[in-house]
C-alpha cells in the first residue's frame, strides 16, 4: 500500500498539469522550427581531466566541472537574482564574465529551479528580426533543451504576452514549476555596435525595457487594444528575471538608458580581477590530474608577475591571462609525452607562451601599434598604465579597428572607464 502511494504521490503533480495542458494549451513547438538570429552560437567545448582548461574560449556550462575559483561571486549573483526582477553585472573585459554566468551561474540557477536562458542580441538582423523576436527564439531554445513541459507561443504572440499569461507553467522533467531567467550576455554590443540603418539603441531597446521593468507595452493603452487580450493576461506579476551583463566601460553608455530602466544599476555585481589565493584554487583543482605538486603556485606567480617572496599588498590574476597559459603549458606537457606540468616546464616554455600570445596578437599590425603598447601601456618590468582613446586614435598611435581587434578579438588591450575617461591598458 505505501508503495502504491508513494508512486501516485510522485505522479500526480505531472498527470494533473498534462491533462491542464491538454485542455487549454496548444501543441509545443520545435524551436528549430522557428528563424534563428544570425549570431545564434554552436558551442562544442569538450574539456576532461588531462584537457581542463580552454585557453581563451569561453567555459560554457558543459565545462562546469572544471570552472573554479568564482564561488563567492557565483553566490552574489544568485542572490541579487533571488531578491530582484533586474541584475546587472559588469566587470573589465578578460575577467570572465561569460565564463562566470555559464559555468559558474547557470548549473545553480537550473539546482534552484530558474531556467538560465543564455542571450546573446544580434544588433546587426534587428531590421528583420527585432530583439523581442530574438528573446522569443532563445527561451523557446531553452525550454526545449531543457525538456521542459511548456505551452507553444500563440500566433502572432510576442514574449511579453507569453510570459505574462495567466495560465504560463513551465514545468522541469521531475515536475517543478521554472522561473525563467532572461540572461543578456555582451550587452554593450547593442551600444557598441549599432547597425547605421537602424535606429540608435535607445529607440531599439525599446521593446527591452518594457519587459525589463514589467512596463504594460503602449500598444495596450490605446482604445482599440484587444480587451480580450488583456483578460488573459496577468499585468501585475512578473514570474521572470533579467540579467544585463557588460563590459564595465559602457558603464555611462547604459546609464543614459535609466530613464527607460529606472531599476537598472539598483541590484549590481561587478566582477573583479582574481585574487592569488583563487587562481591558485581555480588552477590546482581544475588541473588535478596533470599538475606536479606546487605547480599550480609557481603557475600563478608567473602569470601575476607576481614576488612569491613579497608578502602585503593586493595581488590581482587576469583569468584570460592564466587560462591561456594553463592550456599552453598543457598542449607542451603533452608533445613531451610528460605525465605533468612541473616548474621545470613552465621555466622552459613559460615566457614563450606569453610572447607567442603577444606576437600573434600584433601580426600583421604596422610597428606603431607595438611602439604604443610597449612604450605608452608599459611602466618597468612590473607595472602597467593605460593612455586615453580619444588622444591615441587622434595621435594616430592605432585605429579604431585595430582597437578593436586587440580588445575583443586577440584580448591584448581592454577599455577602461578611470575617473570618466575611456582609457586603454593592457590586460
Amino acid at each position: 500500500m505505501t508503495s502504491l502511494m508513494e508512486t501516485l504521490t510522485r505522479l500526480l503533480p505531472s498527470m494533473v498539469r498534462q491533462a491542464h495542458h491538454q485542455r487549454n494549451q496548444p501543441s509545443t513547438v520545435r524551436p528549430e522550427l522557428v528563424e534563428e538570429p544570425p549570431n545564434t552560437v554552436k558551442r562544442d567545448l569538450q574539456l576532461d581531466a588531462q584537457n581542463p582548461w580552454p585557453g581563451l574560449a569561453t567555459y560554457d556550462e558543459n565545462a562546469r566541472d572544471y570552472f573554479f575559483g568564482r564561488e563567492a561571486e557565483v553566490e552574489e549573483l544568485l542572490r541579487l537574482i533571488r531578491l530582484s526582477p533586474l541584475t546587472a553585472l559588469y566587470g573589465k573585459s578578460g575577467l570572465g564574465k561569460s565564463s562566470l554566468l555559464q559555468a559558474g551561474l547557470f548549473p545553480r540557477l537550473r539546482a534552484a529551479y530558474f531556467l538560465p536562458v543564455y542571450i546573446r542580441l544580434d544588433t546587426a538582423s534587428a531590421g528583420n528580426m527585432p530583439f523581442l523576436e530574438q528573446v522569443g527564439h532563445w527561451l523557446r531554445q531553452a525550454m526545449y533543451d531543457a525538456k521542459a513541459d511548456y505551452p507553444a507561443f500563440g500566433p502572432e504572440e510576442d514574449i511579453w504576452c507569453y510570459l505574462h499569461r495567466r495560465d504560463l507553467e513551465i514545468w522541469s522533467p521531475d515536475n517543478h514549476l521554472l522561473t525563467p531567467v532572461l540572461v543578456f550576455d555582451q550587452f554593450e554590443e547593442v551600444f557598441a555596435r549599432v547597425h547605421p540603418n537602424l535606429p540608435e539603441p535607445r529607440v531599439l531597446c525599446h521593446g527591452l525595457a518594457d519587459l525589463i521593468e514589467n512596463k504594460l507595452p503602449s500598444r495596450f493603452a490605446a482604445a482599440q487594444a484587444d480587451k480580450a487580450m488583456l483578460e488573459n493576461l496577468d499585468l501585475l506579476s512578473q514570474r521572470y528575471r533579467v540579467l544585463l551583463s557588460f563590459r564595465e566601460d559602457f558603464l555611462p553608455a547604459l546609464k543614459n538608458w535609466e530613464r527607460d530602466v529606472p531599476s537598472l544599476l539598483k541590484n549590481w555585481c561587478q566582477l573583479l580581477p582574481m585574487s592569488r589565493d583563487c587562481a591558485v584554487e581555480a588552477v590546482s583543482h581544475s588541473g588535478a590530474a596533470v599538475l606536479a605538486d606546487g605547480a599550480a603556485k609557481d603557475i600563478v606567480d608567473f602569470v601575476g608577475n607576481l614576488d612569491p617572496t613579497q608578502t602585503g599588498g593586493e595581488s590581482v590574476i587576469e583569468p584570460v591571462l592564466l587560462s591561456l597559459c594553463c592550456y599552453q603549458l598543457n598542449v607542451r606537457r603533452q608533445n613531451a609525452n610528460a605525465r605533468r606540468i612541473d616548474i621545470e616546464l613552465l621555466r622552459k616554455v613559460g615566457q614563450e607562451i606569453l610572447e607567442g600570445y603577444y606576437a600573434n596578437a600584433l601580426a600583421g599590425m604596422p610597428n606603431k601599434v607595438a611602439m604604443f603598447i610597449e612604450t605608452k601601456l608599459i611602466q618597468g618590468d612590473r607595472y602597467r598604465s593605460s593612455y586615453p582613446v580619444k588622444l591615441a586614435l587622434e595621435e594616430g598611435l592605432l585605429s579604431e579597428k585595430q582597437l578593436s581587434e586587440l580588445t575583443d578579438k586577440h584580448r591584448l588591450l581592454r577599455v577602461d572607464q578611470q575617473m570618466g575617461t575611456p582609457r586603454i591598458e593592457l590586460i
